[in-house]
């Protein structure tokens, strides 16, 4: 199946999580092979029976989301941008215009709106992808009419996203641009610009058509259930390119599903980073426990004894609240440590410089 559409699409992959790379700032290396696979994978939605919603979410504001969102859409097959949508939008956008939606600001419609979540949530399986509405008929009478909710989506938000968003989801996290970090400016013509590459992928996606669902994949070992609805049609778009993309379709997975395996946080502000900054010295030694870490935490004010829904703070809560910032627990022989390194590097990039 290898012919020269195959050699384009490994270097147009190659091209997409470069530019996207350089105007957003991840939290792993393995995040932007993980968005280009997933970009690609729109043009063939005409062959996929489940297809992953891509969650952007981000611990705090300006940390790129709507860049990342604006970087994606000149690659996604058919892009339509919003802040907002309502759920009888949504269906019949999806219904005139089969679009990839990319939905901005989530964390301020989505989370409270059940109805919306519920047909996000139908469009990840396409057999399940309906809704069912009363329609008039001529005669003055009503039927019944399927309306299709089966598009792409990518959602990006701040903070926690409801389990059966998650679930549905590879879940890509953004950091705050460090200052010495440089991106490259997105401008208006960054569209125009990959016209291209659209048309590339579109002719890619009609002549390869459901001969890409023949296509053999190495299924990891921890890939299974949902987890492996999510990401086999990128690992099988990764196959069709070559080019050392399975091996890439396959870091992003081990790094994102089983090291990373991000969770969000519902903390509107950064409390525990400023009161851990007070507690860290960055010449401290390079490890501190867990435990540690934990009990200096609860001894330093009480607040931290009612932070977990009127209950004292635990590893796993410490665990997850870090987590977004690019604070992961290291496993070690005598327990879980994080490094200070990494809570320094999210302090800088997080909070104000101290006086």
């Amino acid at each position: 199946m290898y012919s020269a559409n195959n050699e384009a699409l490994s270097s147009i992959l190659d091209h997409i999580s470069q530019s996207i790379r350089e105007r957003v700032v991840f939290q792993t290396d393995q995040e932007p092979y993980a968005a280009a696979l997933w970009c690609a994978a729109t043009y063939f939605m005409e062959v996929w029976n489940t297809f992953p919603k891509l969650l952007i979410v981000s611990p705090e504001r300006e940390c790129g989301k709507t860049t990342m969102l604006r970087a994606l859409e000149p690659f996604a097959r058919n892009a339509f941008l919003a802040s907002n949508i309502t759920p009888a939008a949504l269906y019949r956008l999806i219904d005139a215009e089969a679009p990839t939606l990319l939905i901005d600001e989530a964390d301020t419609f989505l989370k409270h709106n059940l109805e919306l979540q519920g047909l996000i949530n139908a469009g990840h399986t396409r057999r399940l992808a309906y809704k069912i509405l009363t329609a008039p008929t001529t005669d003055g009478q009503h039927t019944s009419k399927r309306v299709p909710l089966w598009c792409a989506q990518a959602i990006a938000g701040i903070g926690e996203f409801a389990d059966t968003i998650h679930s549905r989801s590879i879940v890509i996290g953004l950091r705050r641009k460090g200052a010495t970090e440089d991106i490259v400016y997105l401008d208006d013509q960054f569209f125009d610009e990959q016209v291209d590459i659209r048309t590339a992928l579109e002719s890619i996606s009609v002549a390869t058509g459901k001969a890409v669902l023949e296509l053999e994949v190495a299924k990891p070992a921890s890939a299974v259930n949902r987890r492996w609805d999510n990401w086999k049609p990128l690992f099988q778009v990764a196959a069709l390119a070559g080019g050392g993309w399975s091996v890439r379709a396959r870091e992003a997975f081990e790094e994102l599903e089983v090291t990373q395996k991000a969770y969000s946080s519902e903390m509107s502000s950064n409390e525990l980073l400023l009161a851990l900054r007070d507690l860290v010295d960055e010449k401290s030694p390079p490890e501190i426990s867990s435990t540690v870490l934990l009990d200096t935490l609860l001894r330093s004010a009480p607040d931290w004894n009612t932070a977990n829904n009127g209950r004292a703070i635990t590893s796993k809560w410490l665990t997850n609240q870090l987590r977004p910032y690019g604070v992961q627990a290291r496993k070690r022989a005598k327990g879980n440590v994080y490094l200070i390194a990494d809570l320094a590097d999210a302090f800088r990039r997080y909070l104000p410089p101290q006086n």
